[in-house]
């Protein structure tokens, strides 16, 4: 994200255009949540809701028509500048490091 911008966004256009894309990555962010609902069971309520939020997310998109998830997908892929990816990896990368430092 923050070194190939325009290739961020290209990805970022094709969620959903395909059935196959589509419930890959939906199936994908279920196991995530899961895993977050699985690792995190001592009243841990902060990931515990990342992992709810995941799981029914994904189940909601699941039920959204595959044209609007990619319709939706593709404007913002547009509208997102490359200022804006590179802020995200950023912080991506801080809460990556901080979820690994929270599990060691």
């Amino acid at each position: 994200m923050f070194f190939k911008s325009e290739k961020t966004k290209s990805i970022i256009a094709l969620a959903g255009s395909t059935i196959f894309i589509n419930f890959f990555e939906l199936s994908i962010r279920c196991i995530v949540g899961f895993a977050f609902l699985n690792y995190f069971t001592n009243n841990n309520y902060f990931f515990n809701w990342i992992g709810y939020f995941l799981i029914f997310s994904a189940i909601l998109i699941m039920f959204l028509p595959i044209k609007l998830h990619n319709s939706f997908s593709r404007n913002a892929a547009n509208k997102l500048k490359p200022i804006y990816l590179k802020i995200a990896s950023l912080i991506s990368l801080i809460a990556g490091l901080s979820l690994i430092y929270t599990i060691i």
